[in-house]
């Protein structure tokens, strides 16, 4: 039996960088979340930052409910709402100040380890 870890992508990244995620190994199952959680960086954050980091693209309609639920059967966040992490039990959390990272890489050279998901080791 494959043991399946879940990868939740909460940050805007591009359709060709999920498919490079989910062919890091069979066992990631990779979930689509981008956008869910502009509504509640909206709410929180300055609109100068909301302006610049989101701008008006519209995300999909979500309640919080759903999103704490996709938190909750995460094992892996792709992400850049650090408030998400407090959110979450899940012990690997990959929360980038940078809007292109080489997650896939970093996954990939992760693999079999408990790495939190970084390829330099680190939580």
């Amino acid at each position: 039996m494959m043991l399946t870890r879940e990868v939740l992508v909460i940050v805007p990244v591009s359709d060709h960088a999920l498919s490079r995620i989910a062919a890091v190994d069979r066992c990631l199952h990779v979930v689509d979340a981008r956008g869910w959680f502009d509504v509640e960086l909206r709410e929180t954050w300055p609109p100068w930052t909301v302006q610049r980091y989101l701008g008006q693209r519209l995300g999909p309609i979500s309640s919080r409910q759903e999103r704490d639920q996709l938190l909750a059967s995460a094992e892996i966040i792709l992400g850049g709402f650090p408030e998400a992490r407090s959110r979450t039990p899940t012990q690997y959390a990959h929360l980038p100040g940078s809007r292109t990272p080489a997650w896939a890489d970093r996954l990939a050279a992760s693999r079999g380890s408990d790495s939190g998901g970084r390829s330099d080791g680190r939580r």
